[in-house]
């Protein structure tokens, strides 16, 4: 059977994200080995709350990527050769692997100790050098670009997740090569009804069912949040509150309609949605979203409840299910139509909701997967 060496810039246990259930899939067909980036921040390490299903195939472990470019000193050193001897020490098998799967150029500078004939596999995700964390050192970020160059140039396979992110990485590294576009997608709940959850999503659910108006997020809470916008809007509609579920990096403000829960497992996230009256993702649209095609997206439309996101290219693909919203006013409007129950989802419409999210799954993503890696 073949075998991939699986890398991840994101831990196995955060939020479940686009390589975590690609990882998932392809342990169908080849033995994955996961390698994770270890989290340095204990924060972080608190955060991390999925649990590892045990999956046939399938190989989960982590290693350390050292953060040189937060340590001045260190810049002068080799950083491919040390991050290298890192993964080197953290892979238990010493065989030949046929497939190198990375999910960010900052994992380039590994792979150095694994076998040369390998298949490399770029699944660009995300545009990595627009992170606040890339762009707040010039000279990691500028590194993490050449990285990427380096992939586009020695990769077998780029795979993309938007086509802004696609013509947004030929640009950036000035090389005109083929990139298939894969979506992200939804994986489908299993239908469950559960006997007793755990005390929080208990209380999180008692909690919007209380609530007259609530608009739910869920997902990773970064610097990209407009909290300035959800503040305006929530002091102008007292009866409308917010409720956050997911990971945080960054300090959410103290306002009396505003309700983090923290972080739930993935299985518990439909039975959270179903009490909500609207779902949102009220982001900064900057060049960092603007490559995002949201998982949200396709697990809000699946609910077939009221959606409010801000509009971008990327989010046309799921009109005419969502609401966009242009500028500032056009989301005050779309939340005091919602609390006056004039965004309501008919039937139909319900229908064709979860007819777009049943097509966009991410085994039907897999299999696109498959056809390119396998050519079957």
């Amino acid at each position: 059977m073949k075998q991939i060496l699986y890398l991840m810039h994101i831990p196995w246990g955060w939020i479940k994200q686009r390589p975590h259930f690609f990882a998932e899939k392809l342990a169908k067909d080849v033995i994955v080995d996961v390698k994770y980036k270890q989290p340095f921040k204990v924060a972080k390490k608190h955060l991390l709350t999925s649990k590892s299903e045990t999956i046939s195939n399938l190989f989960i472990g982590s290693f350390l990527m050292f953060p040189f470019y937060k340590l001045p000193i260190l810049k002068y050193f080799t950083w491919g050769r040390i991050q290298s001897l890192s993964l080197k020490l953290s892979l238990k098998k010493k065989g030949t692997y046929d497939f190198i799967w990375l999910t960010s150029p900052a994992l380039y500078p590994s792979i150095g100790c694994v076998n040369r004939d390998a298949k490399i596999i770029y699944d660009c995700m995300d545009d990595i050098a627009e992170f606040p964390s890339s762009k707040s050192s010039p000279v990691y970020c500028k590194q993490l670009i050449n990285w990427e160059m380096d992939l586009m140039k020695q990769a077998d396979i780029v795979l993309c997740s938007s086509e802004y992110l696609k013509e947004k990485v030929i640009s950036r590294s000035g090389i005109n090569r083929e990139v298939h576009i894969i979506n992200n997608a939804i994986s489908l709940p299993q239908i469950r009804h559960f006997d007793s959850f755990p005390s929080k999503v208990q209380d999180a659910i008692n909690l919007l069912k209380s609530l007259k108006c609530s608009l739910l997020y869920i997902g990773t809470i970064s610097q990209w949040f407009d909290f300035k916008l959800i503040c305006e809007a929530l002091d102008k509609k007292e009866d409308v509150q917010l409720v956050l579920i997911g990971p945080k990096d960054c300090d959410i403000p103290s306002h009396k309609q505003i309700h983090y829960i923290g972080s739930v497992e993935r299985q518990y996230i439909y039975s959270l949605m179903e009490q909500a009256s609207a779902l949102v993702m009220p982001f900064i649209v900057n060049e960092l979203i603007r490559s995002v095609n949201p998982v949200k997206m396709y697990e809000y439309i699946y609910m077939e409840k009221p959606i409010i996101a801000p509009h971008y290219g990327e989010m046309e693909k799921f009109l005419p299910y969502v609401n966009l919203y242009h500028d500032n006013d056009e989301f005050m409007s779309l939340v005091d139509q919602l609390s006056k129950s004039e965004l309501q989802i008919s039937s139909e419409k319900g229908n064709e909701m979860k007819g777009f999210a049943e097509k966009n799954t991410w085994e039907s993503r897999y299999k696109e997967v498959k056809k390119i890696l396998f050519n079957v």
